[in-house]
């Protein structure tokens, strides 16, 4: 059911879409990813690395804003805070 759902709360599809609209849009979007990863392929290794570190830069930042109120990312030095990253 959420991968039913979960689409329509995070804005993918709207409310009012039909069935072949939500397709169209699932195509479209699944066309983006593989020209993303083929992009991401054909790097050279400098072009890599960079990419890389500005992926890593990324999980940091928000590794830091993980919700320390949850007990699992409590505390300071919490082992589980670089099993996130």
């Amino acid at each position: 059911m959420r991968s039913v759902v979960w689409p329509f709360l995070l804005h993918f599809y709207t409310f009012q879409s039909t069935y072949e609209e939500r397709e169209q849009i699932l195509a479209i979007r699944r066309q983006e990813y593989h020209e993303i990863t083929r992009r991401r392929l054909e790097m050279d290794l400098p072009d890599q690395q960079n990419f890389c570190r500005n992926i890593q830069c990324v999980v940091e930042k928000d590794v830091v804003r993980t919700d320390r109120g949850n007990p699992y990312f409590a505390g300071e030095n919490n082992p589980n805070i670089e099993v996130m990253k």
